[in-house]
């Protein structure tokens, strides 16, 4: 099976940001906020798309991935928020 076949063509996989508010929320809470690989700050921007193994949205139909990507142009890594401390129960 190829990730093709895997993917839902019912759900859009093209990132779009967060509303400003539930990001300054999310952000404020995460335990890192420093790249991982390049230590560039990481930007207050969290990036989401539908994703079967992703987290519930209020006011979004489908589940989301949540992520924020470094800025750093050497870098640009994509750091879900598990990756960065934040509890996907909140």
């Amino acid at each position: 099976m190829t990730l093709t076949n895997m993917l839902d063509p019912m759900v859009h996989y093209i990132p779009t940001l967060l509303d400003h508010d539930r990001t300054i929320a999310i952000y404020e809470q995460l335990k890192i906020t420093h790249c991982k690989f390049c230590n560039h700050v990481l930007p207050q921007k969290i990036w989401h798309y539908d994703h079967p193994s992703g987290w519930n949205v209020t006011g979004m139909p489908r589940l989301q991935w949540l992520y924020i990507q470094c800025e750093n142009p050497k870098c640009n890594f994509q750091w879900s928020l598990w990756k960065l401390g934040y509890d996907k129960t909140q």
